[in-house]
């Protein structure tokens, strides 16, 4: 059996991308690739196969970090931003189901960590917090995951 799901994401602009590759290398962290350095706007599980309104991949989403700290199978930081917010709610009105309530919006470092992951990557992002990302090229995408029998 399949468990398929649907999202809208925005990709971290490549300045961006630069930066944070460039502080995770200078800690001894491989990078993920660097479509991973991306933020979910909304997720929604329901086996959607095209997007459900036009999307925006030329707007620019300003995001600040408020947090940084493991969730789930990544060090991620949080962010916060009232054009996330006001894509969150457009999306919601075209008709998506976000499968988790409210939005939690972040953009994933480090997937598969260690401790020693953490505490390099605390270290070498102690002085991002409120800092600015920007993110481009909102984009749909879905997944047909297997699911274990």
């Amino acid at each position: 059996m399949e468990l398929n799901y649907s999202y809208v994401s925005v990709q971290l602009k490549s300045e961006f991308q630069a930066d944070v590759i460039a502080r995770l290398l200078e800690a001894g962290i491989t990078p993920e690739s660097k479509h991973e350095l991306h933020c979910t706007m909304i997720y929604d599980d329901r086996d959607i196969e095209k997007p459900l309104c036009a999307l925006m991949p030329e707007k620019e989403f300003t995001a600040s970090i408020i947090k940084l700290e493991p969730l789930g199978d990544g060090i991620v930081f949080h962010l916060t931003g009232k054009e996330l917010n006001d894509e969150f709610r457009r999306l919601k009105d075209a008709g998506y189901q976000h499968s988790f309530g409210t939005p939690l919006f972040h953009m994933s470092l480090k997937y598969d960590f260690d401790k020693y992951d953490i505490m390099a990557i605390n270290a070498a992002f102690s002085d991002w917090m409120g800092r600015q990302l920007v993110f481009n090229n909102e984009c749909f995408g879905y997944k047909k995951v297997k699911k274990a029998a």
